[in-house]
């Protein structure tokens, strides 16, 4: 409980507001609910996902501005350990061994595809590249790609960029490789 409150009071240290701050207070909410699977022993060596059922307990009452950080703060923490060094050194010694249950520190995008539609990526800032089988295609801003269906792919960037990506709604960003990029509300123009 107390690193609860510790990042609920960082979270307002930081000027967060107070969606910010009651995710910050409940982003382990899940580790409460999953406490009997957590004493199992058949359980020790998986990650439970307590982010996700976390989030979508958290979802029958709050809006997802709250619940959106709840969801993704163990991908924010796997991006963090990869690319800041710093960052794992100051993490508290369970958040330091969870990266190896949650497969590791975030490094890059899953190898996915779409079979039933094209998919277009448009870089609004910044740069990315895309990984396909045979090629890598770089993008800078204002530069766009059209993915054909069924194109095994899997885009990655060196350093932060914004990018819309262009498909039909329903589609899973993901293909059908899951896992925690997947996104889980799209927003839809």
């Amino acid at each position: 409980m107390e690193h609860a409150v510790q990042r609920a009071a960082l979270a307002r240290l930081q000027g967060g507001d107070s969606a910010d701050i009651t995710a910050a207070l409940l982003h382990d909410v899940g580790h409460f609910l999953m406490q009997s699977q957590a004493k199992d022993k058949r359980f020790h060596d998986r990650d439970l996902k307590h982010e996700i059922v976390g989030a979508n307990w958290l979802a029958r009452a709050f809006c997802p501005q709250m619940t959106e950080p709840v969801r993704l703060h163990v991908p924010a923490k796997r991006y963090l350990c990869a690319v800041d060094p710093g960052y794992r050194a100051g993490l508290s010694d369970g958040s330091k061994t969870s990266p190896a249950k949650q497969d590791g520190p975030l490094s890059e995008f899953v190898w996915h595809e779409h079979k039933d539609t094209d998919e277009t990526f448009l870089v609004i800032e910044g740069s990315m590249s895309i990984e396909f089988k045979d090629r890598v295609v770089e993008l800078n801003a204002g530069e766009m790609i059209v993915v054909k269906r069924g194109e095994q792919h899997k885009p990655f960037a060196a350093q932060e960029c914004k990018v819309m990506i262009i498909e039909p709604e329903n589609v899973v960003n993901t293909g059908e490789s899951g896992g925690y990029l997947m996104a889980k509300n799209d927003v839809w123009i």
